[in-house]
């Protein structure tokens, strides 16, 4: 289930940078790193590849695939810690159509590592079968792509009720 939702996920990014159009994410990536931008446009085709690759990694070889989430993601929470400090307020992991707060961001990279870590660790396990492992997977998948939504109910949920004044 585990390596399932690591994948929808990175499957979910790719896609979306593809819904977002190319040029979109290119641009993105000049912004953000200073690229020219026929450098941008062929990076954001790499980035799309890279993530296609990686989630049939995730499938072919969970473990292998494990480890590499562990770096790939580790090397995407520095990107957006550096894109913090210099100002910039969005992450743009699913493309310029749907960005989320930075931190958000991080905090969705760093449960997808505690996820590949727990496969690294005991393997891909099945729960109980495989209908339920893919129901389980999808929703969370959808709550790690919708983070922010879920960190803003949440919010609501715990937030002690104001007393009025009077």
């Amino acid at each position: 289930m585990l390596v399932m939702a690591m994948a929808m996920v990175v499957v979910a990014a790719a896609l979306s940078k593809i819904r977002g159009g190319g040029a979109g994410f290119s641009r993105e990536l000049s912004r953000l790193f200073g690229l020219p931008p026929r450098l941008a446009a062929v990076t954001a085709v790499a980035v799309v590849v890279g993530e296609l690759g990686w989630a049939v990694l995730l499938f072919v070889a969970p473990v292998p695939g494990a480890a590499f989430s562990i770096a790939a993601l580790g090397l995407l929470t520095c990107v957006n810690a550096v894109s913090l400090r210099k100002g910039r307020r969005e992450c743009l992991c699913f493309g310029p159509t749907a960005t989320i707060s930075l931190p958000l961001s991080m905090l969705r990279n760093s449960v997808l590592i505690l996820m590949a870590v727990t496969v690294l660790i005991a393997g891909p396990v099945v729960l109980t079968s495989p209908v339920i492992d893919i129901c389980l997977a999808v929703v969370l998948t959808l709550a790690l792509i919708r983070i922010e939504a879920l960190v803003k109910a949440v919010r609501v949920v715990v937030r002690p009720p104001t007393e009025a004044v009077s």
